[in-house]
């Protein structure tokens, strides 16, 4: 799970916009802002490093990952009778009816997430043979949205239901940070690592400009590396009188 965080970390800063670079950046500092923070984020994937925190990566960027995520997966036909173990509960609360999804029943569920540290939350909608209830819910699945299909069981005391197998699994907009990707890792850690370590992912010029913007704010936030990778950097040439 560990890669997965980093990786997608990763790809979540692909996406991220950033705001306006300052006059003062030049090409030069751009570029070795990307070298570093790729780098750093390449290492994590070997290093094990546990948390996010350990990168040091500046607060807007750790807050923009723990915000937003652009990991983009496609359906995942060969998910077969995955189990789900303690990722598979979903609590509800509030009050939505009699409950008429029997254990062992096959059921379809569907999950529109949002994220909301450090759960996900959103509605919940189950249906057998297209009728079901509605209801709201807090749950640590590492995903933003989940369509599956499979057989469940339910504990109407505990007002919560478990998966016991999934049919079929559509993930996109993954959850990188929230605890509970372990589906994910397995699934994918592999071909994403290859594609770091491969440079198949570069970093797009919005994410240097959120790394030298922190720098110009505060120093001690920038990764050592980034800031090492800038020394070097020759100043830019003063204008023409």
């Amino acid at each position: 799970m560990k890669k997965i965080f980093y990786l997608a970390t990763l790809v979540v800063l692909l996406g991220h916009g950033g705001s306006a670079l300052a006059a003062e950046f030049s090409a030069a500092e751009s570029e070795a802002a990307r070298d570093g923070l790729l780098e750093a984020l390449g290492a994590a994937v070997t290093s094990g490093a546990s948390r996010l925190d350990e990168l040091d990566l500046p607060p807007s960027i750790s807050e923009s990952v723990r915000r937003v995520a652009f990991v983009r997966v496609d359906t995942i036909k060969e998910a077969k009778n995955i189990k789900l173990a303690r990722m598979g509960t979903l609590h509800r609360s509030g009050t939505i009816g009699a409950d008429p999804i029997a254990a062992g029943k096959a059921v379809t569920f569907t999950l529109p997430l949002e994220m909301d540290k450090p759960f996900l939350t959103g509605d919940l909608v189950r249906k057998v043979n297209d009728v079901g209830p509605t209801g709201h819910f807090n749950t640590t699945i590492g995903v933003y949205r989940l369509e599956a299909e499979g057989s469940a069981t339910v504990d109407r005391d505990a007002c919560s239901f478990n998966f016991t197998s999934i049919k079929d699994i559509e993930l996109s907009e993954v959850d990188t940070v929230t605890e509970g990707a372990s589906l994910l890792n397995s699934l994918l850690s592999k071909e994403m690592s290859d594609a770091v370590r491969g440079g198949s992912l570069p970093l797009r010029e919005p994410v240097s400009r959120a790394i030298l913007e922190a720098l110009q704010a505060s120093d001690k936030n920038c990764l050592p590396n980034v800031r090492d990778k800038l020394a070097k950097v020759p100043a830019p040439a003063p204008p023409p009188a």
